[in-house]
């Protein structure tokens, strides 16, 4: 069956979120065939920043990749998250340890309504749905400050102060999802 989505990229094909090409077919999502390539299709462990107890990526913030976070976040393009959290949800499918729900971490208020979307929010999701859990909204911003353009080490103490979560209402094991590791 043709949907007017996939009759609408026929007529007017969006481009490579990675590199503003031409897209690719369905079967390779919203990226080029040279993207989908340099795209890594399994989630690659790294040491986790305290207090995590393991961390996952699908790869550097350089190529693709960083290409696809920069695009949906400040052109703002939602279908490049979407497309950044369907490769996150595949790469997670039995591949991370067990967990009883998803959570994300949320963007400032003014980034959301400037954007009209939260990225974490949108990357959580379908993550949740291809790992058969729930995505709860365990995390509430208390500071909202912007992090884009500071140092690395600004960046990290900023955040350790961000964030509350919500009381009595976190599941044992959550996976944390968000675009960027700081």
């Amino acid at each position: 069956m043709l949907t007017i989505a996939s009759l609408l990229d026929v007529v007017l094909p969006g481009s490579c979120p990675g590199c503003d090409g031409p897209r690719g077919t369905v079967s390779e999502g919203s990226l080029c065939p040279g993207c989908a390539a340099r795209v890594p299709g399994l989630a690659v462990a790294f040491p986790a920043p305290a207090p995590i107890r393991g961390a996952w990526a699908l790869g550097p913030y350089q190529g693709p990749l960083g290409a696809i976070v920069r695009r949906g976040k400040y052109r703002p393009d939602p279908d490049a998250i979407a497309e950044l959290g369907r490769r996150m949800a595949l790469a997670a499918h039995r591949r991370l340890p067990t967990v009883d729900a998803v959570a994300h971490v949320p963007v400032p208020w003014r980034r959301r309504l400037v954007r009209g979307f939260d990225q974490g929010d949108l990357l959580a999701r379908p993550v949740a749905a291809m790992l058969g859990v729930p995505h709860l909204a365990l995390l509430r911003r208390v500071r909202h400050e912007e992090q884009a353009g500071r140092r690395l080490a600004r960046r990290r103490a900023d955040a350790r102060a961000a964030f509350r979560a919500q009381p009595n209402t976190a599941p044992l094991r959550v996976l944390l999802v968000d675009d960027v590791v700081t």
